[in-house]
């Protein structure tokens, strides 16, 4: 639970092993161990990416997993005042083991400045070709969900005795940069989405994770009526996906407008076994590729190659990008 990699980490495997099983009509019962979090060791990014996976296997397999929790109020406190526990019981994501667990806590003892959100797939969403819905759609939704996140979210961003004053444009900035990371989930993903926002000394940051169809696949599905080459490859598709929109808000512009905040913003975008850090260099480096004649793979090779992440976990603020032995569906952001 200490940040998307650490998910990813620890549960690809073992997610590929549950579908390979499933698909042979043996499917595992899955129970996740929760006894080793400890409070204060949690990153938002974890715990939604963590959610995600959970309500993409009750989608999966109709029924909720189960999750092994020892008794720490501190833990379910913090759980609680996050909104984890009310959106897991609204909508029956875990079964807690063992029964009646979950107890001891006070309400509001922990951070307020935390919070995550649940913006469910349904059937309102229009279908990829229906021209005549998908942009009014977009539109109207994109508005929706940064009103919906600036009413739910607003105090994280007043003023605060210990805290970085923040310039008044960014709470509006962060609201429809997420708002247009969910309605992607939603319509490209075909995916509910979990966001996560959480401000420290330091400053704001905010993930939003889901576990759809990934930015591979939803690239192919688009391609032909892209005239584009498909793409076999994660990267590659992190890579375009990030910036194949110039004329409208979408992906490009969320980023660019992240990047632009400061010298350590970042935006880190990761799908199947891909993961891209974009700082604001190799990003500069990425739309000027993108903007020559010759732009395709080529560029994509050339801008990434020299920013490989070093087997020693180079973390710093400079981008790079990776990979993993084993992906995870979906898609997730953090910036």
């Amino acid at each position: 639970m200490r940040g998307l990699g650490s998910v990813s980490a620890h549960v690809a495997q073992s997610l590929k092993d549950f579908s390979d099983r499933y698909s042979r009509g043996n499917p595992p019962g899955v129970e996740w161990d929760l006894r080793h979090v400890e409070s204060r060791k949690m990153s938002m990014a974890g715990l939604t990416s963590f959610l995600a996976i959970a309500e993409r296997l009750k989608r999966y397999t109709g029924e909720a997993s189960t999750a092994r929790v020892r008794w720490n109020p501190e833990v379910f406190g913090f759980w609680n005042d996050i909104s984890l526990l009310k959106i897991v019981r609204d909508n029956d994501l875990l079964e807690w083991i063992p029964k009646g667990i979950l107890g001891g806590y006070q309400p509001g003892r922990t951070n307020p400045y935390t919070q995550i959100l649940y913006f469910k797939f349904d059937s309102t969403v229009p279908n990829w070709n229906d021209f005549d819905q998908l942009y009014g759609w977009k539109d109207e939704n994109r508005q929706k969900i940064k009103n919906d996140f600036a009413l739910r979210c607003g105090d994280i961003f007043k003023p605060k005795r210990g805290y970085l004053p923040f310039d008044q444009m960014l709470s509006s900035q962060v609201a429809i940069t997420t708002a247009e990371l969910v309605v992607n989930s939603l319509l490209w993903g075909r995916s509910s989405a979990f966001v996560g926002i959480q401000r420290s000394s330091r400053g704001i940051s905010v993930a939003v994770c889901d576990c759809g169809m990934g930015l591979r696949r939803s690239y192919n599905a688009k391609s032909e009526r892209l005239a584009a080459d498909r793409i076999d490859d994660s990267l590659q598709a992190i890579f375009a996906c990030s910036l194949m929109n110039t004329r409208e808000w979408g992906l490009r512009r969320a980023i660019d407008a992240v990047v632009s905040y400061g010298t350590k913003s970042r935006v880190t975008i990761a799908s199947d076994d891909g993961q891209i850090v974009w700082d604001k260099e190799l990003w500069h480096l990425a739309v000027e590729a993108s903007m020559q004649e010759s732009a395709g793979s080529g560029d994509y090779d050339s801008v990434l190659s020299p920013r490989r992440n070093s087997p020693g976990g180079r973390y710093g603020s400079e981008g790079y990008y990776s990979r993993t032995s084993v992906g995870l569906r979906g898609v997730r952001i953090a910036f």
